[in-house]
C-alpha cells in the first residue's frame, strides 16, 4: 500500500537549496519563494568550505587511502553542522525566521557514486538529521538512491528542473552545467521527460591540477591552460577512458576522474617532469571541451541549435571561447539570459526538488532504467 499521498496541488511558499558538487569547494545556497510555478530569488550565496573540511574531504576521496569509518562519521557530522550554520546566516541577512521557510533541499557532499554493477548505490555525507536540528527546519535529503534503486543512474538530477523552468513548448534547447563534472540536459519540446546525463570531467580535473601545481583553487578565467599547449599524445590518453565510450544515460564522479587518472595518463606518453605545467592545464581544458562537443554533436537528430551555460565552469572566460569555437553550429548563451544566474542554477533546482518532495509529486526523469515517475528524497522533519 503506497502510503505517501500524492497532491496534484503544488505547497508553494519559501524553499532553501544546499547544493555542494564534486569540485568540492563549498556549498551553494539558494533561498528562493516558488509561488504558482515562478521563481522569486530571495538570496543566494556560495560558503567557502573551511580547510580542514576542504582537507578531509580530498583524502577520504583518494583512492589511495584507506579510511577508517569514524572519521566519514565525524566529516558527515561536520559538514551537516557547516550546512546548517551556512544555511542560518542566509536566512538571517534576509530576517527571516526557520518558520517561514517550507523545507531545506540538500544534495549533500558526494564522496561515492557507484552507478553500475549488481547493487548501484551513492553516498552523500552532510548528515540532515543535523541541519534539521541546526536550523529547526524540514530537511529533504538522499534524492539519488531510489532511483538508482529503479535502474536510473541517481545523477544528474537537474534536467527535471531545467524542463521545467528553462524549457519552452515551442522550441528546444540545451542546458550545459559546467561544474566539477559536466553534465546536458535535452530540453526537447517534443517530449515531457527531461533527458539528461554527464559527459565527462567539467572543472575538476583543472581545478585539481591547479591546486597541486600553484596552491590556487582554480585557474582564474583559464588563464594558466591560455598560457600552455595542447599536448596531442596526452588528449588521446585521456580519452581512452571508458567512460567516453558509453552512450547515455551516464553518470560519473571523482571515483574515475582524480589525480590518479591524470598521473597514470602522463606517465603512459612521458614523465611529469618533462612537461610544462601550464600544457597540461591546456590538455585538460581541451579534454573538457572535446568530451561535451562530442556528446552534443552526437544529438543532431534532435535539431536543438540553443545552448546555455550555467555551473562554476561558466565564468572560465577560455574554457567558453574554446567551447564556442568546438561549437561553432550552436549559439551558446548563458542561464542568466532565461532569468537564472548560472551560479545558482543548481542550487535552486535542490530548493524545487524540496517542494517537489513535500508536495508528494514525482519528479520526471530519465537518467536510464525504467523510467518511473518517482517521489524523491527523505524527509527529516522538524519539530
Amino acid at each position: 500500500m503506497n502510503t505517501l499521498a500524492k497532491s496534484t496541488a503544488l505547497v508553494d511558499g519559501i524553499y532553501i537549496g544546499l547544493m555542494s558538487g564534486t569540485s568540492m569547494d563549498g556549498v551553494d545556497v539558494a533561498v528562493v519563494n516558488f509561488f504558482q510555478e515562478r521563481i522569486d530569488f530571495i538570496h543566494a550565496e556560495t560558503f567557502e568550505y573551511p580547510k580542514s573540511i576542504r582537507d578531509r574531504l580530498y583524502k577520504i576521496t583518494s583512492n589511495k587511502t584507506r579510511h577508517d569509518l569514524a572519521d566519514i562519521g565525524q566529516l558527515d557530522a561536520d559538514i551537516g553542522m557547516f550546512f546548517g550554520q551556512c544555511t542560518n546566516k542566509s536566512i538571517g541577512k534576509r530576517n527571516l525566521n526557520p518558520s517561514d521557510v517550507l523545507a531545506i533541499g540538500s544534495h549533500g557532499q558526494t564522496i561515492w557514486h557507484s552507478p553500475l554493477g549488481s547493487a548501484p548505490y551513492s553516498w552523500q555525507i552532510g548528515n540532515p538529521s543535523i541541519i534539521t536540528a541546526r536550523t529547526l527546519i524540514s530537511t529533504v535529503s538522499d534524492f539519488r538512491n531510489l532511483d538508482m534503486a529503479f535502474g536510473g543512474q541517481g545523477a544528474p538530477l537537474v534536467p527535471a528542473f531545467h524542463s521545467a523552468f528553462l524549457g519552452e513548448s515551442n522550441r528546444s534547447r540545451i542546458v550545459l552545467n559546467i561544474g566539477g563534472i559536466a553534465n546536458i540536459s535535452i530540453l526537447d519540446k517534443e517530449s515531457s521527460m527531461a533527458i539528461g546525463y554527464d559527459t565527462g570531467p567539467g572543472n575538476c580535473l583543472m581545478d585539481l591540477w591547479h591546486q597541486l601545481n600553484t596552491g590556487e583553487q582554480y585557474d582564474k578565467g583559464g588563464a594558466s591552460a591560455r598560457a600552455g599547449e595542447i599536448l596531442p599524445r596526452l588528449l588521446e590518453r585521456f580519452l581512452e577512458e571508458d567512460f567516453f565510450r558509453k552512450e547515455g544515460p551516464k553518470s560519473t564522479g571523482r571515483e574515475t576522474f582524480n589525480l590518479d587518472y591524470i598521473d597514470n595518463a602522463i606517465k603512459s606518453v612521458g614523465k611529469r617532469e618533462d612537461f610544462c605545467p601550464e600544457d597540461i592545464q591546456a590538455t585538460l581544458l581541451a579534454l573538457t571541451v572535446v568530451s561535451i562537443a562530442n556528446n552534443i554533436h552526437a544529438l543532431k537528430s534532435h535539431n536543438i541549435k540553443d545552448i546555455y551555460l550555467c555551473g562554476g565552469g561558466s565564468a572560465n572566460i577560455f574554457l567558453v571561447e574554446q567551447l564556442k569555437k568546438a561549437l561553432d553550429s550552436y549559439v551558446v548563451k548563458s542561464t542568466a539570459d532565461l532569468g537564472i544566474d548560472p551560479d545558482h542554477v543548481e542550487s535552486c533546482a535542490f530548493a524545487w526538488l524540496a517542494q517537489q518532495r513535500i508536495s508528494g509529486r514525482p519528479v520526471a526523469l530519465s537518467t536510464g532504467g525504467e523510467r518511473k515517475q518517482l517521489v524523491l528524497g527523505a524527509l527529516y522533519q522538524a519539530p
